[in-house]
């Protein structure tokens, strides 16, 4: 088995990770095009409701993750892995510490809309009971 070389990310590249539900029922144009038309966190959410609306009753697992590759800062901060500094075919893990205390506290208002787009999202994907 031949190895093909590895393909190197450059600044503003744009990886996706996604399912079939998701680039499924959208064309390779409409997808680069609406990512060149927008940024990622307004282009990600708009395709998958475009993604689910074609898909009609047929719709089937939309998940994406999306990310812009960026290396614009001169140097590596403590801790911080560089892909630039990274050994080819070398593994890095990093464990975040998440008991240290959050400043970006949310409000009471924000908590209950997020929950309440957590249950119109569970009620719109919910069976409907039969009668």
């Amino acid at each position: 088995m031949e190895l093909s070389k590895p393909t190197l990310l450059r600044e503003d590249d744009t990886l996706i990770l996604c399912t079939d539900g998701w680039w499924g029922p959208l064309t390779g144009k409409l997808i680069t095009g609406a990512l060149l038309r927008n940024d990622l966190m307004k282009a990600i959410p708009e395709l998958l409701d475009l993604a689910e609306l074609r898909a009609g009753a047929d719709s089937d697992n939309l998940s994406v993750v999306a990310m812009n590759w960026a290396e614009k800062h001169a140097g590596t901060l403590a801790g911080e892995v560089s892909t630039q500094t990274l050994v080819l075919d070398g593994v890095s893990t990093q464990l975040g510490d998440f008991s240290k205390a959050d400043n970006s506290d949310l409000t009471d208002e924000e908590i209950e809309r997020a929950i309440e787009e957590i249950r119109a999202a569970i009620r719109k994907h919910m069976p409907q009971k039969r009668q």
